[in-house]
């Protein structure tokens, strides 16, 4: 494996073009097929909202639909669906990224949601009237020439994300040569500096920094910089920083279009 210097060095590269949790190249998602998606999404709700527990379950792919079967056997665990469920109906929804996949046949929304804390909480719960924010992934999928709702994904509440504490440029002798580290996520940001190149990564909760050579150099070791884009996610090995666990200078990345 070649080491990433900051000026001239040997780039190891991999750019592998695939969809997050699949096979084929993405797409940004146009604007208004955007906003169809998310009243399929809405309209999942207001079924539930309703107690149309049917409605609701049509509107859901196949592999949704498995999943809620257990839940429509009785009256009693249809109620216990409409109560769960309503309890993560969101107030509000932001839209952070959105792809269709190169074949047309799903499209995945992330999203970050708010919800407000009911009068009525379990114990350890956030305070009655309290406003909780969370990521939501939102899956589409078509079937039988419909788009159904896939998957409904929520994550971590975003404000609790560490960031890189320290993004400041170090040279090389601050690093770890005799160690090896690897880490893998989505892309945060990618700032192209004069004599370097810094890639925030994502590692569950926590953002990491990640040093390559600048723009040129990448550039001239064949990387498509077209890759290095937020939401793409971005495999990396390299030297762990002597005391900072959030920083690795790269020797080797491997982007996967989003």
């Amino acid at each position: 494996m070649a080491r990433l210097g900051m000026a001239g060095a040997a780039l190891v590269v991999q750019a592998l073009a695939m969809v997050l949790g699949g096979a084929a190249e993405a797409a940004p998602l146009d604007a208004a097929f955007q906003t169809q998606l998310l009243q399929l999404y809405d309209q999942f709700n207001q079924a539930i909202t309703a107690g149309k527990v049917d409605e609701a379950v049509a509107l859901r792919s196949s592999e949704a639909r498995k999943s809620l079967r257990p839940y429509l056997g009785s009256k009693a665990k249809r109620r216990e669906l409409v109560e769960t469920i309503s309890q993560v109906i969101p107030d509000t929804i932001e839209v952070k990224h959105a792809s269709l996949a190169k074949d047309g046949k799903s499209a995945e929304i992330l999203t970050v949601v708010t919800k407000k804390a009911p009068a009525k909480t379990p114990k350890g719960g956030p305070p009655p009237g309290s406003v909780m924010a969370m990521e939501l992934t939102l899956d589409f999928v078509m079937e039988a020439g419909q788009w159904r709702l896939g998957d409904t994904i929520f994550g971590m509440d975003p404000t609790k994300i560490v960031p890189c504490k320290n993004p400041a440029f170090e040279p090389i002798d601050a690093y770890d040569d005799g160690k090896n580290v690897e880490l893998g996520g989505p892309i945060v940001s990618v700032d192209f500096e004069t004599d370097y190149t810094l890639v925030v990564v994502r590692v569950l909760d926590e953002e990491n920094c990640a040093y390559m050579p600048n723009r040129e150099a990448i550039e001239k070791a064949g990387l498509n910089l077209d890759l290095l884009v937020p939401y793409a996610i971005a495999e990396i090995s390299g030297l762990p920083h002597k005391t900072d666990p959030q920083k690795v200078w790269v020797d080797h990345i491997t982007v996967h279009e989003d």
